[in-house]
């Protein structure tokens, strides 16, 4: 359990550092260049980095729980990081369109 709860981390610090790079970005096309489109960038922006930023508090608990030996915790935290992962793509799926 103790490596794949590092591998879980290090996919959760990788996916954070993506979204905080800003990288992310490239996910939504956006084809008009007017005062409209910079603000949605920069909301996209905002968007990008709050999930980044829970990401790597996420990637964080998965490293503090490699020495907590709970299960009922460790279960509560996939469901909760679960969670995260699907607002996220909730929410860009809400930006693409």
């Amino acid at each position: 359990m103790t490596i794949l709860m590092i591998l879980f981390a290090l996919i959760l610090f990788a996916t954070a550092g993506f979204l905080l790079s800003g990288k992310a970005s490239i996910l939504i096309i956006n084809e008009k260049e007017n005062q409209h489109a910079a603000n949605q960038h920069a909301a996209n922006q905002v968007f990008f980095k709050s999930y980044g930023a829970l990401l790597l508090l996420c990637g964080i608990f998965a490293l503090v729980l490699i020495f907590i030996h709970s299960t009922w915790l460790l279960l509560l935290f996939l469901v909760a990081t679960c969670a995260i992962m699907l607002l996220l793509i909730l929410g860009l799926n809400r930006r693409i369109d």
